[in-house]
């Protein structure tokens, strides 16, 4: 007779838990120790360049001119930069984790002041992003710097920029954007010219036009369809 899978708190306290939880809790840990050493080194050399196909993410400053492929593509450990040029492609055991954080910051479920997940903050332009993803990026998510082309984001684009199309099946979320995003749940933008399809739309100022259950374009908003030219 098969024995039922125990639930989370039984296993959490017992001598022998089941093997994904193990992964699970390796992953934490591995994550958690890797930002901690980041915050005491940070990597100020010159960009490494690394052509045809690197790995991600990445330990040391680095360029890739070809194809990235990896969990995520981001800076790790003590380097601060990253920029792809050409496909990056990436998955993530983190994912549903990583998922359920966006919709509750998308959602406004937790609510601070000055925050992303205060409805009424809008990103400033970041002058210090120096990394650029340029090409075709497919993942779970991108978080940073600034995008040129195409994004497939499974969860969330938090590129500062994004120039050309973006679907995201959470959120997408930046500073500014010239093109089309889709998204899932929302778009969220502080300058924007091209068009947001989402259940949520705001943008604080810019020339587009919202199509989705409810459009915010600086204080005017409205249900089903938004546009200011």
């Amino acid at each position: 007779m098969q024995q039922p899978v125990p639930y989370m708190p039984y296993f959490i306290f017992s001598k022998h838990p089941p093997i994904y939880f193990r992964i699970i809790c390796l992953l934490l840990f591995f994550l958690i120790s890797h930002f901690v050493k980041a915050q005491n080194t940070l990597d100020t050399s010159a960009p490494r360049i690394r052509n045809f196909i690197f790995t991600t993410p990445v330990g040391k400053n680095t360029v890739i001119n070809g194809l990235a492929i990896g969990f995520c593509p981001v800076p790790w450990g003590d380097a601060q930069r990253l920029s792809i040029n050409g496909v990056s492609i990436s998955a993530s055991p983190l994912d549903p984790i990583l998922a359920f954080f966006a919709i509750v910051y998308s959602i406004g479920l937790k609510r601070e002041d000055s925050t992303i997940s205060d409805r009424n903050f809008y990103l400033k332009e970041a002058d210090t992003v120096k990394d650029f993803f340029n090409g075709l990026i497919l993942g779970s998510f991108t978080s940073g710097p600034h995008s040129n082309g195409i994004n497939v984001s499974a969860v969330l684009n938090h590129s500062s920029t994004m120039n050309g199309l973006s679907i995201s099946g959470i959120s997408n979320y930046h500073y500014s954007f010239n093109g089309i995003l889709i998204a899932g749940l929302r778009n969220k933008t502080t300058k924007g010219r091209g068009l947001q399809i989402a259940l949520l739309n705001r943008c604080k100022e810019g020339k587009i036009v919202q199509i989705g259950l409810l459009n915010k374009i600086g204080k005017r908003t409205t249900p089903f369809i938004n546009f200011q030219f």
